[in-house]
């Protein structure tokens, strides 16, 4: 449940992924923008796919994927490895 109170504070930061994660992102994300666990980040980030690259919108706080918990589900299938080419 979200308060009203962080509903005007971070309205516009506030994010819900495709699986159901719930997070805040830089004000500028848009539908489309990707939360990304890049190896040897210490913090999950949004990416904006662009013309066969991405580009680095920002860092993000993610429920559920701040504490090398993605990596522990990459183990078991539930997430991939990918490689991205940012700009």
């Amino acid at each position: 449940m979200v308060s009203a109170a962080s509903l005007r504070m971070h309205g516009n930061r506030l994010v819900l992924s495709d699986s159901k994660h719930v997070g805040l992102a830089p004000w500028n994300s848009t539908e489309g923008d990707i939360i990304c666990v890049l190896l040897g980040c210490s913090f999950p980030v949004i990416l904006r796919p662009a013309n066969g690259y991405y580009l680095l919108i920002g860092e993000a706080y993610v429920d559920e994927l701040m504490n090398g918990e993605a990596i522990a589900q990459l183990k078991v299938g539930i997430y991939t490895l990918k490689t991205f080419k940012l700009r």
